[in-house]
């Protein structure tokens, strides 16, 4: 990355009187820059902390699974549940089975509301998946590759579907989406570690050494 870069891509804040929420370059500072095009209004009733989250996990969770995969009612979808597009996808599919490689990530899946959680460590994991989700899935979101992505594969039905994934795009339908399933109660972000701007540092190296779950944010007022 040359130098000098300022990191983070993920900010909520007020543009013109206006609460907006933004994925953008740059987002480690007091004032930002952001188009319009990734922009979305947020309403009084989502808080700071939820609304970073539906701009690039949030985004990414629904397109992959109305606008890549096209889930129907009544389907079931695999997803990789311990990260934080997981666990939002968890609550925006209908029928899940998600997996997870610790206990407490298999149980942070669990808490959204996936049908049923599988160790994604296990020597079988093509079987244990299919016979979770009753005999093979419908859909799976992927985001692992090698032996998981191939394993996920075998775990569909014949003519089953995978995404795999790592981007969003589309934002304002999207968007609108995800608000009022938050305002509905329907979706609920994983929970949000807050820091001060000043430990932009410690809070990178959270990340880097996975002792974190759930979103971390930074205040920019600290």
């Amino acid at each position: 990355m040359p130098l000098p870069f300022i990191p983070g891509n993920k900010v909520v804040g007020t543009s013109d009187g206006q609460r907006v929420a933004a994925l953008m370059r740059g987002g480690y500072a007091q004032v930002s820059r952001a188009r319009v095009a990734t922009t979305f209004p947020v309403p009084d009733d989502v808080d700071d902390d939820t609304a970073p989250a539906l701009t690039l996990q949030g985004q990414s969770a629904w397109h992959l699974l109305h606008t890549v995969l096209r889930v129907r009612a009544g389907e079931t979808v695999i997803v990789p549940a311990a990260g934080r597009v997981g666990s939002l996808a968890v609550q925006l599919a209908k029928q899940v089975v998600a997996m997870a490689g610790s206990p407490e990530k298999r149980s942070f899946a669990t808490d959204p509301g996936a049908d049923a959680v599988v160790d994604s460590r296990s020597a079988n994991l093509a079987e244990a998946l299919a016979e979770a989700a009753g005999g093979g899935a419908d859909a799976a979101l992927e985001m692992t590759g090698g032996e998981t992505l191939r394993a996920t594969m075998d775990a569909l039905v014949p003519l089953g579907r995978m995404a795999v994934y790592g981007g969003a795009e589309s934002m304002a339908e999207a968007a609108d989406g995800l608000l009022a399933a938050v305002r509905s109660g329907d979706l609920r972000v994983p929970p949000v570690t807050v820091c001060p701007l000043t430990e932009a540092a410690r809070a990178q190296d959270d990340l880097r050494a996975r002792r974190t779950v759930g979103k971390v944010a930074l205040d920019p007022a600290n």
